[in-house]
């Protein structure tokens, strides 16, 4: 005797669909979790800003938390990247061929304005995430 769910072509997928459906939801619902835990989520990054002829190259750096903000001078002369608006860091001067790096925390998250302080127009922007 010949099964009539096999022979109508479609109802012995059904069951398999069904299947189908419960782990794709079961593995995003994993992934989401995964999100949550400590180690699981993106890597941080390592992001590199040029001080270069009297300004900071790219002016907009966008990042995340845990990324490390590089900002290396290879201009002529010296510079500092200093924190505007009561940020709080500042680099120090910076002379040619050097540079200073930043972890950025949690209380970072927002738009960080900062500049040179031996050069009035020389600005930047971290907008971290």
């Amino acid at each position: 005797m010949i099964d009539s769910r096999l022979s109508r072509g479609g109802g012995a997928r059904r069951p398999a669909a069904a299947s189908l459906a419960r782990a794709l939801a079961a593995a995003a619902a994993l992934c989401a979790s995964l999100l949550l835990v400590p180690g699981c989520a993106r890597k941080p990054a390592l992001r590199r800003v040029v001080l270069k002829a009297v300004r900071f190259d790219p002016p907009l750096l966008r990042a995340a938390v845990g990324d490390t903000i590089e900002w290396a001078n290879e201009d002529l002369v010296p510079h500092t990247v200093t924190a505007r608006g009561g940020g709080g860091w500042d680099s120090g001067e910076l002379p040619p061929d050097r540079s200073w790096r930043r972890v950025l925390t949690p209380a970072d998250r927002g738009t960080l304005p900062y500049v040179c302080r031996l050069h009035g127009g020389m600005n930047g922007r971290l907008e971290v995430r």
